[in-house]
């Protein structure tokens, strides 16, 4: 077959290259600057309650003396103090943090520093203008009693209102009772100043990325596509051509996120440097008072009580000492505890230690005490290796996952380009549709999907009023439980339209319909109409999610159906993992509202594709087929198709536990389980990824063997057994190790029964005989019950008989299910004739 020129092909494929490029490393760019935009507002938080812990240090000193604090004489100076502090910190990072070279604003039109009592009206405050106001509710948090006196860390108290961000930190007096709130605000322009940085460097970073990969890619390009290979087609290195592009890509994603990783660690560095740095400056202030007050450093009473004090409340300090002039230790705080060699110096000379020397100067600080220009003696502090090592592991694993879902993304675009090289590049106008088509639109529809499934109930929350006399949080849950109604009604309705008018009308008015149902949700005024746009999404939600299987159906064989199938579902839920991290991240920058119409635009994008790339599927059944599969839809053959012993058989002992398990495991329990032993949000998200994970690459694979095996039935029976020993494996591994097993079988389960089950409906004689559309509507509706009973059992049993008995009967319950599945199913190859 004649087919372009190699210069018209190398050039293709460039331009092909270069929008991978774009496509890829700004989706990882997006997620990459989601993942640190939190890190970075913390690191600017966490320097600022260092000063704000040392002016909570001297109010509570002063309380413990008998000061009252409404009438707290020196109030006023001590916070513009304070003040003046934050404001040289903000100086000096937005200093650093500018590569423009202006001039920045003057932080202290930025900060302000208040006290406030328990009530929340602020009593004292650097801006008069704020006294006697309340603290927004949103910021106010009740303190108890001081459980412990001292040696708390500072939790990371604080919230973003309007346009600044406002650090509460609690006051105690000599009762260890709640006195006061120290109260700091500063703008979020002074954290958008980094962001700024971060974003001009990630432009330049990915610039120089794409114009190595570029030249490299051209270089290869060049070597591997000769005329020869350009004039036929047998020749040509398609294999190659995608390897290459994964591997130029992919590296160039690897090296971006390690870049990124880097830039992190060494800003944590310095900043937790200036913070060990601020915390050694205020001892020395501290000491070199006293010094003016005549008393001797081997003279300070509890000093090590206090050094304890500040190690106790900064995890980023290893130990803190106080050596005299001949850098012998007078005082010592570790982690470990407090040590006055004063004390012991007389009873034990040899518990006095040697002065620890530190290699690296970059984790060791060292200041001076001086006393009318000559040296008393030192400070010397260390930075805790393993808080930084912990804070690395923990962003290495943010860009890992992103890396993760950035070659998700990859891995799908190259798939979604490829019919384009083959039918362009080639010059094959002409060739047959195949399944793997509806492949990289099953992931844009899913992406567009569940770009909103990590906020809807909180959006509903914000347009919350109340409805028909319901509870707050069961109108809250309104919205999900009509949107699953009616795509179970729509995914009916589709199966019969299918099979009337094939797969192409009711895929395309889904897309439409689930589009403008997004666009309603932007627009909703009310709760009321968000529930109605929720109806809206289900209906075209079901349509082209049941289209979707019906093109896979009309595209394939026995031969290769659940191949089709499998790959289906691996677009769906690649999108799903992709659209719901991308979803969550830009929504933090642009709120929620606007999330669903970048929603709406990403499922109008896929009806192009599919007038495009799968117009050679969009046909009307042929007429005996469409007089079969469409003739009056009876009661009787409703029954006789419900109560065929194998369907019956795959939806009771099959079908249905799979749906408890997976919504009930997978969905209610495992996310509140991981969030009760103090998993982050971040590492759940994690752990469910791996089922996704398994679903795109281990199910494609294990459905070649499904193909090529004579019957779907022992699929359908190991697919039982992975799910039944996933949950009962619970019972016996639990933590976090134990959900990331359990998830991991469940993942291969489901590898093993998605395509299975639906291909063995779809092989037997009644399906062929009811019509296939209406006869894998019906199973899917019945699928549906289970995702419903899911979260009720596994809710019911935990709490009627305890978690790990439970766990333990539902997996007992699971496989014995799956056996009588076995006894009582027949073979499908016997009975597909």
């Amino acid at each position: 077959m004649k087919i372009q020129t190699g210069k018209a092909i190398k050039v293709r494929l460039f331009a092909g290259g270069c929008l991978l490029l774009i496509l890829s490393l700004g989706f990882n760019a997006l997620l990459t600057y989601g993942s640190l935009e939190k890190l970075y507002v913390e690191s600017v938080v966490s320097s600022y309650q260092v000063v704000g812990k040392d002016l909570e240090r001297k109010l509570e000193q002063s309380l413990r003396f008998g000061k009252n604090i409404q009438k707290f004489i020196g109030m006023n100076p001590l916070l513009q103090e304070t003040r003046n502090r934050l404001a040289s910190r903000a100086n000096a990072r937005a200093a650093s943090a500018s590569s423009t070279g202006n001039r920045p604003r003057r932080e202290q039109d930025w900060i302000t520093v208040s006290v406030a009592l328990p009530d929340a009206t602020i009593l004292y405050s650097a801006d008069e203008n704020l006294v006697g106001t309340k603290v927004p509710s949103k910021a106010w948090l009740p303190y108890g009693g001081k459980d412990s006196g001292v040696g708390a860390p500072t939790p990371m108290n604080y919230v973003k209102y309007q346009h600044a961000y406002l650090i509460t930190l609690p006051v105690f007096d000599r009762d260890k009772t709640w006195a006061a709130t120290i109260v700091m605000g500063f703008s979020e322009e002074q954290a958008e100043i980094l962001l700024r940085h971060l974003t001009q460097a990630n432009l330049v970073m990915i610039s120089i990325i794409m114009a190595c990969s570029l030249l490299f890619l051209a270089m290869m390009l060049h070597l591997l596509i000769s005329e020869s290979a350009a004039s036929d087609i047998r020749k040509f290195p398609k294999i190659k051509i995608y390897v290459l592009l994964f591997v130029i890509v992919g590296s160039a994603q690897v090296l971006f996120s390690g870049l990124n990783t880097n830039d992190y660690r060494n800003y944590f560095l310095r900043i937790t440097r200036e913070k060990v740095d601020t915390l050694v400056g205020f001892l020395k202030q501290d000491i070199e008072y006293l010094f003016s007050k005549g008393i001797q450093l081997d003279r300070l009473v509890k000093m090590d009580v206090l050094m304890g004090e500040i190690i106790a409340a900064s995890p980023e300090l290893n130990d803190l000492t106080v050596n005299d002039h001949q850098g012998r230790p007078l005082y010592q705080a570790t982690k470990q505890g407090v040590m006055d060699f004063q004390k012991t110096r007389g009873e034990d000379p040899q518990s006095v230690p040697e002065p620890v020397l530190v290699a690296d100067s970059t984790y060791h600080l060292r200041t001076e005490l001086t006393r009318n220009g000559l040296t008393e003696g030192t400070i010397s502090g260390t930075i805790s290796q393993e808080v930084v090592s912990a804070k690395t592991r923990a962003v290495i694993l943010d860009s890992t996952t992103v890396m993760a879902i950035s070659l998700l993304f990859l891995v799908e675009i190259l798939i979604l380009i490829f019919p384009f090289i083959e039918r362009h590049i080639l010059g094959d106008d002409h060739a047959a549709v195949r399944y793997q088509t509806m492949r990289p639109a099953a992931f844009l529809f899913l992406f567009g999907v569940d770009i909103c499934i990590s906020f809807l109930p909180l959006y509903m929350e914000r347009l919350y009023e109340p409805l028909f006399g319901l509870s707050k949080d069961i109108v809250i849950g309104i919205p999900i439980s009509v949107r699953m109604f009616f795509t179970g009604v729509s995914i009916l309705t589709a199966g019969l339209w299918c099979d009337r008018r094939g797969w192409h009308e009711p895929f395309l008015s889904g897309l439409v319909l689930t589009g403008l149902g997004f666009i309603y949700a932007w627009l909703a005024p009310n709760a009321l109409q968000f529930i109605a746009s929720q109806a809206l999404f289900g209906m075209g939600y079901g349509f082209s999610l049941m289209a979707s299987q019906g093109f896979i159906i009309s595209c394939t064989d026995e031969t290769n159906r659940a191949r089709g199938l499998a790959q289906l579902w691996a677009g769906v839920y690649a999108g799903s993992i992709c659209g719901g991290a991308a979803g969550a991240m830009l929504a933090e920058r642009i709120g929620y509202g606007p999330i669903f119409l970048i929603g709406a635009l990403i499922l109008f994008m896929i009806v192009p594709y599919t007038l495009v790339f799968m117009r050679g599927a969009i046909k009307k059944p042929e007429g005996t087929a469409v007089e079969r599969e469409t003739r009056a839809f009876t009661v009787g053959q409703f029954l006789h198709f419900a109560f065929d012993r194998d369907i019956l058989s795959l939806i009771l002992f099959s079908s249905i536990p799979t749906a408890i398990a997976l919504v009930g495991f997978l969905n209610y329990f495992s996310p509140i389980y991981l969030n009760r032993i103090g998993t982050t949000q971040s590492d759940i998200g994690r752990v469910l990824m791996v089922y996704g994970i398994c679903l795109i690459y281990l199910a494609p694979m294990i459905s070649k063997y499904i193909d090529a095996w004579p019957s779907r039935k022992p699929f359908i029976v190991i697919s039982g057994l992975f799910g039944g020993f996933a949950v009962f494996a619970f019972s016996f591994i639990d933590g976090l190790p134990g959900m990331v097993l359990s998830v991991f079988l469940l993942g291969i389960s489901s590898s093993f029964g998605l395509a299975s089950q639906s291909a063995y409906v779809l092989r037997l004689k009644v399906a062929r005989e009811l019509g296939r559309g209406r006869a894998l509507g019906i199973y899917s509706s019945a699928n549906r019950i289970g995702q419903v009973l899911g979260p009720l059992i596994f809710g019911g049993l935990i709490v009627g008989i305890g978690t790990g008995r439970g766990i333990m009967y539902l997996g007992i319950g699971y496989l014995t299910l799956t056996l009588l599945f076995l006894m009582v199913a027949q073979n499908d190859a016997t009975k597909a004739g």
